[in-house]
This record gives C-alpha cells, structure tokens and sequence, in this order.
C-alpha cells in the first residue's frame, strides 16, 4: 500500500504525516484502519477533515464494483469465435474424462 504523502490530499502536510507516523500510521490503509478518534488526538486535524481525507483515498486507491454482465457482453461483442469443426469433444479426448465429469 502507498505511504502518506502530501501529495495525496491538500489537508495532509508533511508536519502532520510526521504525526502520524510517530503513532505508526505510515501507510494509506493505516490511515483507514485507524480509529479516527487516535488520529485526531495524533494530528490535531478535525473529524470532518479526517472524513474527507478518508473519503478522497478510498476513491484512490480502493476497488471499485463492476458489473460481470457488462464485461461479458464487452467480450462477446469484441471477439470472434474460431469454429474448430469438432462436433463433441469426446471425439478427440479420451473417454475416461467423459466418465470423471458425470462422476462428479
């Protein structure tokens, strides 16, 4: 995970991320972990800036969800599908994978 820079947010000055580091908080997930209450007494900044700081991170560097069913069609859409000509593929794979799979 990226360490704290000042860079990161206009609020976060190098006097407060020395701060922070002297309570272990090097790191932007050590900065979300941590107990805003710990990070205000630390820094001195206020809860609303905690929240905003918080806020701008997490759209930075947290996963953000998709829809698996719009990459699908993105991927039908833009691929072309090869025929093989092969009508089963039992007819070229050995039988004994045709029995595992109704095994299982």
């Amino acid at each position: 995970m990226s360490r704290l820079s000042p860079n990161m947010h206009t609020i976060l000055k190098s006097d407060i991320i020395e701060l922070l580091n002297s309570k272990q908080i090097y790191t932007v997930l050590d900065f979300i972990k941590t107990d805003s209450k710990v990070i205000e007494k630390t820094s001195n900044l206020t809860f609303r800036e905690i929240l905003d700081i918080r806020k701008v991170l997490l759209n930075k560097y947290s996963a953000h969800p998709r829809n698996a069913l719009d990459y699908f069609k993105y991927t039908i859409s833009n691929s072309a599908i090869i025929q093989t000509g092969i009508k089963k593929v039992g007819s070229i794979v050995p039988t004994y994978i045709d029995i595992f799979y109704l095994k299982t």
